[in-house]
């Protein structure tokens, strides 16, 4: 069972407040994104609205967050396809050198 977000999100506000010189950028982030959050859930268009799914497409909307994940989503494939295209170079140079070594 994974732990749950929220539990990271306070995780890293209490390091913030043992290691200040480590974790005060990342704490104060969380403390911002907490508070964003808070506020647009509590504004007057969501402030009843119970439904996992509408609370999420507004928050995704308010931060743009469509387009964070969708370009989180091309760099990850990108850094994919060069992981397997150097693996691929790097087989394709010892079957080139074997090759090589069986002629000589």
């Amino acid at each position: 069972m994974g732990t749950p977000k929220a539990d990271l999100c306070e995780a890293v506000m209490g390091l913030r407040e043992l290691f200040p010189t480590w974790w005060k950028a990342w704490g104060d982030l969380v403390d911002d994104v907490c508070t964003d959050v808070y506020e647009e859930w509590s504004s007057p268009e969501l402030m009843n609205v119970w439904d996992e799914r509408v609370v999420k497409e507004a928050l995704f909307a308010r931060f743009g967050l469509n387009d964070f994940c969708a370009w989180h989503y091309q760099a990850a494939k990108s850094k994919s396809r060069m992981a397997a295209h150097a693996a691929l170079q790097l087989r394709l140079r010892m079957n080139l050198v074997k090759l090589i070594c069986r002629f000589l």
